[in-house]
């Protein structure tokens, strides 16, 4: 028989389950879908990150929630503006609007932590210029 999950990708399906039995993830799984300029071949895309969390998270697979909240702490911290001429958020807005959407506590509390700290993310508040989500 076949399951169709309608939300979930095949990728992060089989990401998850990998990552649920082996506790590793292999950058085979995800070649070839790739976007421009996203990151090294090695790390898995976000977007794919974003929906394992999700699937950790409604199945409560321990291992699977730690180590993908871990990634996306680890992501938001590559990916924090420091100074106000870096322009490039999107990262860091993708995750800490997905952490408040999937209510990723951990993750949100993180990127909060690390929004005090930036001048360019506090510039983009006072304009108003954050998603509205995370403004």
């Amino acid at each position: 028989g076949v399951v169709h999950l309608s939300d979930v990708t095949r990728i992060s399906m089989l990401v998850f389950l990998r990552l649920m039995y082996t506790g590793c993830i292999e950058p085979k799984d995800w070649q070839g879908c790739r976007k421009n300029g996203e990151g090294s071949p090695e790390e898995l895309p976000l977007d794919h990150l974003l929906e394992v969390a999700k699937l950790g998270k409604m199945y409560m697979v321990a291992n699977v929630i730690n180590d993908t909240v871990d990634a996306l702490k680890a992501r938001l911290t590559e990916n924090t503006p420091k100074t106000e001429t870096e322009t490039d958020v999107d990262v860091f807005l993708t995750i800490f609007s997905a952490s408040i959407r999937e209510d990723f506590g951990a993750v949100r509390s993180a990127a909060v932590e690390l929004s005090k700290g930036s001048s360019a993310i506090r510039c983009l508040y006072d304009e108003e210029r954050l998603w509205p989500d995370v403004q």
